[in-house]
């Protein structure tokens, strides 16, 4: 989905939906209540019917707002104000998407970045609502023999920013969360392939993959007979479980300081966890695939 800034008075944005955070009670954030402002009450109005009481995750879709340049209004509860913290935004990010994506608005305008949290700056909420954005419409159908394709899905989201200017800070925050997005997306798709297409050896190519697109990161595979003359035993009588040959992987990023201190990151690198499935619950069974994600 193709993110962008978007600056101007809120009720002259013209677009097919215009999302708004409204804390708990009615209380307006100070998009909302200028809105309420430009429509003469009428968003004022309609909460105090209580149909829509601003609870956290609750949303509710409004139309022919007087005096605004939006098709539809998209109202999402952010819980009591005091109670707002990242993780509750966030929340509320995710329930703004998945109500436009299963809407009939190709593109949308959100005015939720410029909900102040705590000491969080606008360059994090921009960051994060890209992140959160793109994990909520994640779909994993590799695997899908039919797919349904998505009749009218969401194909751009510009974020609200005010009156501010776009900076390159700004314009940096959509940069990095895409890639966020991305890594996480990857991760995903990862976990979420069987063990008989997610081998060893294709996990070790999506990392050179991802080795040849950065000149500041070095990929190296170690071979079984390399671990073998590491001494690395307790790794091989692993891998010996299985007809895969084992691959260690070792990624080094080279982007920091010269005298920096190095952070190293051991993770599982597992295909398959075979641990514990003949003595786990059968309720839980089926989460020991994510096991090896840990």
């Amino acid at each position: 989905m193709e993110y962008l800034l978007k600056s101007g008075d809120v009720a002259g944005l013209k677009t097919a939906c215009l999302v708004v955070g409204v804390y708990e009670r009615g209380e307006l954030s100070q998009p909302a209540a200028d809105l309420d402002q430009a429509s003469g009450g009428a968003l004022g109005n309609f909460l105090k019917r209580g149909d829509f009481q601003g609870r956290a995750e609750q949303a509710q879709f409004l139309y022919d707002l007087p005096n605004t340049a939006c098709d539809r209004l998209l109202l999402v509860g952010l819980g009591p104000r005091k109670a707002l913290n990242l993780n509750a935004y966030r929340k509320a990010v995710a329930k703004a998407t998945v109500m436009l994506d299963n809407s009939h608005a190709l593109e949308a305008i959100t005015t939720l970045p410029l909900i102040e949290i705590d000491n969080n700056s606008l360059y994090t909420r921009l960051r994060d609502t890209v992140t959160i954005s793109e994990a909520s419409l994640y779909r994993f159908e590799q695997c899908k023999s039919n797919v349904d394709k998505r009749v009218r899905p969401l194909k751009k989201l510009a974020l609200h920013i005010g009156q501010q200017r776009r900076t390159k800070v700004l314009e940096n925050a959509i940069l990095h969360g895409r890639s966020i997005a991305t890594g996480v997306t990857l991760a995903r798709n990862l976990g979420n392939l069987p063990g008989n297409i997610c081998t060893p050896a294709y996990l070790a190519e999506q990392a050179r993959a991802i080795g040849r697109n950065s000149r500041q990161l070095k990929v190296q595979v170690l071979e079984e007979k390399q671990m073998q003359e590491f001494g690395m035993g307790a790794l091989l009588s692993v891998s010996r479980g299985s007809r895969q040959p084992a691959k260690l992987i070792v990624m080094e990023y080279r982007g920091s300081a010269e005298n920096a201190k190095p952070v190293v990151l051991v993770g599982k690198g597992l295909t398959f966890d075979a641990g514990g499935i003949s003595i786990k619950p059968a309720a839980g069974m089926d989460e020991m695939k994510y096991d090896m994600c840990g």
